[in-house]
């Protein structure tokens, strides 16, 4: 038998926002405590210091932790090559596109399973991304996807199109063809796995976002993030953040948020890589800063440009 009003009390909890100073505590996992037993829940705000951050999830010791890929990332620097020790199982990342660098970062850190999902918060979880093919797996039990290029046709294998989602099971309010506005790529339905559910491969991001940048950009974008993913241990010691900015006359800033000077090593990998297949690449800046700011929300966007509106 449910309990209406406690289910209602810890839905007000859970949506509280989050004390920079205290962490949140419940005896349960928030959405699945009611359906079967679980340990407690801890959350701690990701607004706080990064050292303090990493001292919580120490103390802490979690069997499981969630966080947005941003923030998994930001603690794999912190944490500077060190493996984290503890009894940690799992990781969850959300909201934000988790890249194969990033994932690499993290999982050199926090060596546990990574996982991430595709949700809207319209139609709740929507697929799940294969550990072992890269792709996303749809739940084709209550949705049906599509992806659909601009001229309204079916994305083929390797080409983008927007991820349009119908929700099969909701009597109270149905979704049919609903353009979610993200930009994923389309895949073939032979995963490596073996797994014969529908599935879709990268999510690009938002098209209202990308839709504007100039030819290439995304390509740009790529190899810096390539070029970070590659760079030697000993040349991102200190680094925290950082952020790639596209500016107005189609130039590049590579914004970094560092704990102390990087090496000389570093500027000179990102822009070997920058020009290894550019005879005559836009220029781009390597720019030490103070501050990296996420949104309101908490969510960070590691790509930044002029023409995004």
């Amino acid at each position: 038998k449910t309990d209406f009003s406690k289910a209602r009390r810890f839905y007000q909890l859970i949506r509280t926002p989050l004390s920079t100073i205290a962490p949140l505590r419940l005896n349960g996992w928030p959405n699945l405590y009611q359906l079967f037993e679980t340990g407690e829940f801890v959350a701690y705000s990701v607004f706080n210091p990064i050292a303090d951050q990493m001292r919580w999830l120490e103390e802490q010791n979690p069997d499981y932790a969630l966080a947005y890929a941003e923030s998994l990332e930001h603690l794999a620097f912190a944490f500077e090559g060190r493996t984290f020790t503890g009894k940690l199982k799992s990781l969850q990342s959300i909201s934000e596109t988790l890249t194969q660098d990033m994932a690499h970062r993290i999982n050199r850190v926090f060596p546990v399973p990574l996982h991430q999902n595709y949700g809207l918060n319209e139609m709740g979880l929507v697929a799940t991304k294969c550990p072992e093919g890269g792709r996303y797996h749809v739940h084709s039990e209550g949705f049906h996807v599509e992806l659909i290029r601009e001229d309204g046709e079916p994305a083929r294998v390797g080409e983008r199109g927007r991820l349009v989602v119908s929700r099969l099971l909701s009597l109270g309010m149905p979704l049919f063809r609903y353009n979610t506005d993200d930009v994923a790529v389309a895949t073939d339905q032979n995963c490596p796995c073996g797994r014969t559910l529908p599935c879709f491969g990268e999510v690009i991001g938002r098209y209202s976002r990308i839709a504007y940048l100039p030819e290439g950009t995304l390509g740009r974008v790529a190899i810096l993030r390539n070029a970070l993913g590659s760079c030697p241990d000993e040349y991102m010691s200190g680094l925290r953040k950082y952020q790639i900015s596209q500016q107005q006359d189609l130039t590049f800033c590579l914004r970094v948020l560092c704990e102390r000077e990087l090496p000389d090593g570093f500027g000179q990998h990102i822009q070997s890589r920058w020009s290894a297949q550019d005879p005559d690449p836009p220029v781009l800046t390597i720019m030490r800063v103070a501050d990296l700011s996420a949104g309101p929300s908490g969510k960070f966007q590691d790509f930044v440009s002029h023409f995004m509106p």
